[in-house]
């Protein structure tokens, strides 16, 4: 039995980190299933103001261990982990591995895990998440362009494969490497999970009119996804079409109150309902009785939302910063560019009235490109 270890600074329950999280538990859970022996060594970032206080532990067959973070505040908000004790871990326990697969990698613990494990000759495999595109590094270039990748150039050539989520992300990580170790693996999901999700009145539980659309959206509510374009576009489109709202579930980043602000100036302030979090598989079921899903992010690399929002059969209308072609070639939603309102609006207003023309294809997109099935099998052959 191989045994695997994952690095990243962050895991479950930590979903307030966004999707890494979910992709490490899937692999972890996907790998078990396959016969593997599967540790996950993190930090104690847990969200915002609380930390993981359970430093060791067993989740669906997963063993975590967990190492206390000197600041959470710096863990959260500047990306600084500062792990005690870990280094020492790696040190003495990496040798016992086969692979090394290190999720988030401009870090403390994805450094001494590449240090590490290039020490100890065990092979190592880096998923960035999108940390390695020009826009990301451009935004920090003074420390993280000069400092931090310099100093890893090393690591990052001993390294035995890249994995990339998109098309677009691969292009990035071969600005750093040779393109033959990167390899294609997105995010996927278990479909078989989206298969028999109840089905809410929304309508009635927010006394609507029965003709009112709902356009959803399910993600954190951070100043990164750019909901503020989705409210220009909906004020828009309240112009002419009247009947929608628009429903927000996730918890909030500090970033509502300036998004409530825009919606009141905007006049549209009584057409969102702002759900909250909602941690159970209810958030689907939220989704399956949407009529759209709308995702207008500048810079995603790969939004696991739109994949669920598929898995319920529900059409999405993208922006191209979501990195996500495929969707319009399926003709599971449309894919705009945001640099025009009115052509967005008008985009909306097509995918709202002809819903079941763009849910043609999005199974069949699923189920060729993104059951996590399949990625697990093409995961394990990049291991060897």
């Amino acid at each position: 039995m191989k045994k695997i270890l994952i690095v990243i600074p962050y895991f479950v329950p930590a979903y307030s980190y966004g999707g890494p999280v979910k992709v490490a538990y899937d692999h972890a859970v996907g790998l078990i299933g396959k016969g593997f022996d599967v540790t996950v060594v993190t930090t104690d970032a847990l969200d915002a103001k609380n930390r993981n206080k359970v430093k060791e532990e067993v989740i669906d067959g997963i063993r975590i261990i967990r190492f206390r973070n000197f600041s959470n505040y710096l863990a959260k908000f500047h990306n600084i982990y500062m792990p005690i004790w870990m280094r020492k871990w790696f040190k003495s326990n990496i040798s016992d591995y086969d692979v090394v697969h290190i999720h988030d990698i401009l870090n403390l613990p994805a450094y001494w895990g590449m240090k590490f494990a290039c020490e100890s000759k065990v092979k190592y495999f880096l998923q960035p998440h999108g940390i390695l595109s020009m826009i990301r590094i451009e935004s920090r270039k003074w420390w993280i362009k000069k400092k931090i990748l310099w100093k890893m150039k090393k690591l990052l050539d001993s390294a035995s494969g890249f994995f990339a989520l998109t098309a677009q992300e691969k292009i990035e990580i071969e600005n750093f490497t040779d393109n033959e170790r990167v390899f294609d693996l997105p995010n996927g999901l278990y479909l078989e999970k989206f298969q028999n999700l109840d089905w809410i009145d929304l309508h009635n539980e927010y006394n609507l009119n029965p003709d009112t659309k709902i356009i959803a959206f399910l993600w954190r509510i951070q100043y990164i996804k750019w909901l503020d374009i989705s409210l220009e576009v909906l004020a828009e489109l309240n112009k002419e079409y009247k009947d929608w709202v628009f429903l927000v579930i996730w918890p909030d980043e500090w970033e509502k109150e300036n998004l409530e602000k825009l919606a009141k100036d905007r006049w549209i302030e009584d057409k969102i309902i702002w759900y909250g979090m909602e941690k159970t598989e209810k958030r689907y079921s939220l989704l399956k009785s949407s009529d759209l899903f709308l995702f207008t992010s500048r810079a995603e690399w790969f939004p696991m939302t739109i994949l669920e929002a598929m898995a319920v059969n529900v059409p999405v209308l993208i922006s191209q910063g979501c990195n996500l072609p495929e969707v319009g070639k399926y003709q599971a939603g449309e894919v705009v560019s945001i640099e025009d309102i009115s052509v967005m609006v008008a985009k909306l207003k097509e995918v709202l009235e002809n819903k079941e023309k763009y849910v043609l294809w999005g199974d069949k997109l699923l189920k060729e490109k993104y059951d996590i099935n399949l990625l697990i099998d093409k995961l394990i052959g990049y291991y060897g």
